[in-house]
């Protein structure tokens, strides 16, 4: 079994695990939750995201439901650092950076080529409110120095 096969099936089950934590309290609670009200479909894909593209589009559409998205990898930046997909802890972006406020480096991800940017990091479920392309970045200010990539498994719930 290759390395990323291995990868993939961890990260399947982190994804899955992350989800019903999102899913079954909320329900549990009686409260109202972000899951649609019935799933009719779950797709699983992977993709590599270069660390040299500023918005990589993934060729993944997505719709209004859960997405889930689990990361490993390293981009090395033009300083000679290199980061996971939750980026640089003692740094936070600023004017220029896909999304200002959170962690330099970080996986970021938006729908749509207007959409709003948000953290993805080594993990995240996010509910899905319009339809569009999923593109995802690093949270960066320039890219031509990057090198490396992220690896993300993507796992979408309509």
């Amino acid at each position: 079994m290759s390395v990323f096969s291995r990868h993939r099936r961890l990260a399947v089950t982190s994804a899955g695990a992350v989800l019903l934590g999102v899913m079954l309290p909320a329900a549990s609670a009686g409260a109202a939750s972000a899951a649609p009200a019935s799933v009719t479909s779950i797709e699983v894909n992977t993709v590599t995201v270069p660390g040299a593209t500023e918005w990589y589009d993934t060729k993944l559409h997505v719709s209004p439901g859960l997405l889930a998205m689990t990361a490993s990898g390293t981009i090395a930046i033009g300083n000679g650092t290199s980061w996971g997909p939750a980026g640089n802890p003692s740094c936070i972006g600023g004017p220029g950076s896909a999304v200002v406020g959170i962690t330099c480096d970080a996986l970021v991800g938006r729908i749509g080529t207007n959409g709003t940017p948000f953290k993805v990091g080594k993990e995240a479920v996010i509910p899905v409110t319009r339809s569009g392309e999923l593109y995802l970045s690093i949270n960066d200010t320039y890219f031509p120095d990057n090198s490396g990539s992220f690896h993300v498994i993507v796992i979408r719930v309509h």
